[in-house]
């Protein structure tokens, strides 16, 4: 992996544990646990952001996939 996208997975897997609970599946990262860990870790959120929504619509593809 690239060395300058260490810091957005390692966002990306601290932030997994922010998800709300959901009953019909994994729910997407709420934008304030990135804000709030963007601010905390000095990090440029608009940069962020982007990605992580990337990264999380395809984990929640994955994980909310309903095998037929």
């Amino acid at each position: 992996m690239p060395e300058h996208l260490v810091s957005v997975w390692d966002a990306f897997w601290a932030l997994g544990t922010c998800r709300p609970p959901g009953f019909g599946g994994a729910l997407p990262i709420p934008w304030t646990a990135a804000a709030d860990f963007a601010e905390r870790y000095d990090l440029d959120l608009d940069r962020l952001w982007p990605l992580l929504q990337a990264m999380d619509g395809a984990y929640l593809e994955h994980v909310n996939r309903k095998d037929d």
